[in-house]
């Protein structure tokens, strides 16, 4: 009798206290633009012309954001890689303004906690002591959240 009444105990309080939900959603606001420096040598979106790729997000209590290291996708014939070196940085508005990661190559991750709809921009560069062949240019970052 005794263990019933603990079991009716426990579900009624798993009932009251429900285990928190993991909800994210990720939303591409804009891809952003790469803009090439003055002296030729760095393509990236806070150079003259560059945008920053925008990303609304909401996230749940215990989501991770994940900001993946960039990869060049495509880049014109002539272009020479060798001396590359490919980076994102990222800063969040309203609630997230405490979110801030300078230019790195490197895999990210952060948890914001709860956040309401919120943005994220998103920088990315190349830089390349070489210069550019004249073209188009893609750098692919990739976000998941979990």
């Amino acid at each position: 009798m005794q263990l019933n009444v603990l079991r009716l105990i426990l579900v009624l309080l798993a009932g009251l206290f429900p285990a928190p939900s993991r909800a994210c959603t990720l939303a591409l606001g804009s891809g952003g633009t790469l803009g090439l420096s003055m002296d030729g040598t760095v393509l990236g979106s806070q150079e003259s012309v560059g945008a920053p790729a925008s990303l609304t997000l909401v996230t749940g209590l215990f989501d991770e954001v994940t900001i993946s290291a960039p990869t060049l996708i495509s880049a014109p014939a002539g272009y020479q890689q060798v001396s590359q070196v490919l980076e994102v940085a990222y800063s969040g508005l309203g609630v997230l303004s405490g979110v801030v990661q300078p230019y790195t190559g490197s895999v990210t991750q952060f948890s914001p906690g709860v956040v309401p709809l919120s943005v994220l921009n998103i920088h990315s560069r190349i830089t390349n002591s070489a210069g550019f062949a004249a073209g188009n240019y893609a750098v692919r970052v990739v976000v998941t959240c979990s």
